[in-house]
């Protein structure tokens, strides 16, 4: 089997697929996690999980433990003369398999991660169409915990007991509110209701946040000066002097009152100006947030800087998905996500 995850369906559209009948069942299994008699054995050999089909049971096999291993997983069954065979499913590498649904084209896998961080788990669903090979799969969720963009248990909560459709080019698996439709020929998804299969959405907001890509290059050198200078105010304060400053996040239309202007983090690290202090005290990193104009050329509002979480391993971002009359930003740990801090910020003047 050809290696690479597949094509990844990222795009975002609001169709409509039309749903009917009961849809198919996936295929019954034991519980996950079925662990190894043998652990000096490799873990591409331990059962994760059985499903059975008729008289036919199909085993999977582990592809991620957290801190233990990173694999293939096999798939194995038994043959037309009883032998049993074993498919080392490639497009699935790091990913245990959960759930299967068999329909007339595909065959659906919801898979799922687990890391070694506070984050939640990691579920995507890969469709193999059986005719040609080739292997199609949904975005997975990102590592910001407030942050995840295409997060399937929370599109889907019961993915896991979800009936599979294909219905006007797409599959559909159909919650009891909701179903997630994938078009593989046209790399697209789409939300649905479940019962009219119209298109749907789960943010009831009125503001639409957009991130700005390379905000570093976004802002010019003077703009970057006044930002800095909030920072540098709060360092003067305290007898220091800024040695390490950086852009972040920048945001357009942060909130409701302020659809045409901008919202920026930025990141500022003090030194001591009295002799003998340290090269770099990473005890005062500071985050902070101001408002821009909407043309980017100077600062509007800003607010008062906050300490990082723990020294050098800090993640500050904002929350696209915040109430429509405030700025939210959160503050987690970069190596593990957990958590920091949530800041909010008025929207008004």
């Amino acid at each position: 089997m050809a290696a690479g995850e597949g094509t990844v369906l990222g795009t975002l559209r609001p169709w409509a697929v039309s749903i009917a009948g009961p849809g198919i069942r996936s295929f019954a299994s034991d519980s996950a996690f079925a662990h190894p008699v043998d652990q000096s054995e490799i873990c591409t050999n331990w059962p994760y999980r059985h499903f059975f089909t008729g008289r036919d049971t199909i085993t999977f096999t582990f592809a991620r433990i957290p801190e233990g291993c990173t694999e293939t997983p096999g798939m194995m069954f038994r043959g037309p003369t009883g032998a049993v065979e074993r498919i080392d499913v490639v497009p699935l590498f790091d990913w245990n398999v959960d759930a299967i649904w068999l329909t007339p084209h595909f065959l659906v896998f919801a898979v799922t991660a687990e890391y070694e961080s506070a984050l939640p788990q990691f579920v995507r669903i890969s469709c193999w169409e059986l005719e040609t090979g080739r292997w199609f799969t949904t975005p997975t969720r990102g590592y910001l915990m407030h942050r995840p963009g295409f997060d399937l248990p929370v599109l889907l909560p019961d993915w896991y007991s979800a009936r599979a459709f294909e219905t006007d080019g797409a599959v559909v698996l159909r919650g009891k509110k909701r179903g997630l439709a994938l078009w593989p020929e046209k790399r697209s998804w789409a939300l649905v209701d479940a019962v009219t299969g119209q298109p749907t959405s789960t943010n009831a907001r009125s503001v639409s946040r957009t991130l700005v890509p390379s905000p570093d290059q976004r802002i010019g050198p003077g703009l970057k000066n006044e930002i800095r200078s909030v920072f540098a105010k709060v360092h003067d304060k305290a007898n220091r002097e800024i040695v390490d400053f950086n852009i972040i996040d920048l945001i357009q239309t942060p909130c409701a009152r302020r659809r045409s202007q901008y919202a920026v983090t930025a990141r500022a690290v003090g030194r001591d100006r009295a002799p003998g202090g340290p090269q770099m005290d990473w005890t005062r990193e500071l985050f902070g947030v101001c408002i821009l104009d909407s043309s980017l050329s100077h600062v509007t509002k800003s607010f008062t800087p906050f300490p990082s979480y723990r020294w050098a391993d800090t993640t500050v971002y904002f929350d696209v998905d915040a109430s429509d009359d405030s700025i939210v930003v959160w503050e987690e740990g970069s190596t593990y996500s957990d958590e920091g801090g949530r800041f909010a910020y008025p929207c008004g003047p």
